[in-house]
């Protein structure tokens, strides 16, 4: 129920038709697949802010409900994290968001999209590091996380926190030509 009230499911976006169709980027939904199924190893897609970033998780959405996936992935749940609900309101930003990973932990099915990671990276407070906490969690192995940022934000902040290690980069370039007029 606590996640529910933080995320959005993108599985059931697709099953409902919601999600923006994936057109092109076989590469990088190859190299997604790949580092997912050589270990469950957490991703993070790096590029320029409206590059498609969030459109080739909508297609790892589209993928798993049509169970086009590796077998790590069949049956699983692709929640997209909130970060204004985890780290605003009443309530620890850590304790909200460690509360989220241990309900995953508990269902077994989960795969959360964490979009601009390197806010988590920035936030801290109280003298909690959000980002450790994450990469604790994703030390555990009962989930792994797909993130998002630009290459900026990567290079100043994830790469050097202690989550950077645990996440497999993948750069996503603007579509060639022919496959920005296919968009």
């Amino acid at each position: 129920p606590f996640l529910d009230s933080v995320s959005e499911d993108l599985t059931v976006a697709g099953v409902r038709g919601t999600l923006p169709l994936l057109v092109g980027r076989d590469r990088e939904m190859n190299e997604l697949l790949r580092s997912i199924e050589g270990g469950g190893q957490s991703v993070v897609l790096v590029g320029p802010p409206g590059v498609g970033k969030n459109t080739i998780i909508a297609g790892l959405a589209e993928r798993m409900i049509g169970e086009n996936v590796p077998k790590v992935l069949k049956d699983k749940r692709l929640l997209r994290l909130s970060l204004p609900h985890l780290l605003g309101g009443n309530g620890s930003p850590a304790d909200k968001l460690l509360g989220a990973f241990q309900e995953a932990g508990r269902s077994g099915n989960v795969i959360f999209v964490i979009e601009n990671i390197h806010e988590v990276t920035e936030v801290g407070g109280a003298g909690v590091d959000l980002a450790t906490l994450v990469a604790t969690e994703l030390e555990k192995g009962y989930t792994f996380i797909i993130t998002t940022t630009d290459p900026q934000h990567y290079t100043a902040s994830v790469e050097r926190s202690t989550l950077g290690p645990k996440l497999q980069k993948i750069t996503v370039e603007e579509p060639a030509r022919f496959d920005a007029i296919r968009v």
